[in-house]
This record gives structure tokens, sequence and C-alpha cells, in this order.
């Protein structure tokens, strides 16, 4: 770890470490503990509103998309407009996923912290695993923001055909 890194890790100890177990007192590593299962709680939390995102972002593109195809869009400009706004949806949609990632990464970060004051630290574990394990892994963000990307194609190939009908 670089000095820059260590200095930032060191720091951020130093907040999150807010008080020491002498200053707190007995019940210092029962609330450590419900604390941390709340943190992680509130992960999981993250992770589960990201996936109701994703969710009604594939319903409203897809739909979008199958409006056009079964309504007569009459005119080449309305194939331009559904072209547009189905770009800025995905757009939106890229920038929440990323968004998201980085929030969740945060939160990670600061789990495993958290878990240096733990007898195991499993989150830092599954991390060293997945960057240096054999076995090819690839993160559900990197599959994930993609699925964006698929959809702003399907949207231009939409106008493209509704306009050569047109045209």
């Amino acid at each position: 770890m670089d000095k820059k890194m260590s200095d930032f890790t060191e720091r951020a100890m130093k907040i999150l470490m807010a008080e020491s177990e002498s200053d707190y007192g007995e019940k210092y590593r029962g609330d450590y503990l419900t604390q941390y299962r709340d943190y992680v709680g509130s992960a999981d939390n993250i992770s589960a509103k990201r996936e109701k995102a994703n969710g009604f972002f594939v319903t409203v593109n897809t739909g979008f998309i199958g409006a056009s195809a079964y309504f007569d869009v009459n005119s080449v400009e309305a194939a331009y407009v559904q072209a547009v706004v189905g770009l800025m949806f995905c757009f939106v949609w890229g920038r929440m996923i990323h968004s998201y990632k980085t929030l969740n990464g945060s939160k990670f970060d600061v789990i495993q912290l958290m878990e240096r004051h733990l007898p195991l630290a499993p989150f830092a574990a599954e991390e060293f695993v997945q960057k240096n394990s054999p076995k090819t892994h690839v993160s559900l963000t990197t599959v994930e923001k993609y699925v964006p990307g698929v959809f702003a194609v399907l949207h231009v190939f939409s106008a493209i055909f509704l306009i050569s009908l047109k045209g």
C-alpha cells in the first residue's frame, strides 16, 4: 500500500474509532458488534434499492421500445423523440449504477475497517479472494453497466427502423 493510501486509511480509522474502548466503558464490544451488524445491513439495503432501480429501468426501457413498435409512430420527429428520451433514460440509469457502485464501495471499505477490530474479517477476505483467485471473477457492476448501453443501442436501432419505414 502506498503512503497516500496508508494516510487515507489511517485518517478513516481515526474517524471511525470515535471513542476508545476504555473511554466508552464495558458495553463497548456489544455496541461495536451491534453497529457492525447494522452497518452491514445498510449495505444490503443499498443493494436491494439498486436491484429495484434496475428493475424499474428495465421495465421502462422495455415498455418504451415495445410501445414504439406496437403503436404506429406517425412521424420522423416522433421517432427522434423516442430515441432521445430512451437514450436519456439509459444515461440516467448508467449514472445511477455508478453512484450505487461508489456508495457500496465506500460502505464495504468502512466494513473492512471495522473488521480490523473483530476476530474474523469475511468481507476483507472475500475481496482478497476475488482479486487474487486463479478463477476469473467478473464483478456484477461490470456486467450490470452494459445493460443500459444495450438498451441505448436498441433505442437507436428502433428509431432508425421507424424512420426507414416512413422514409
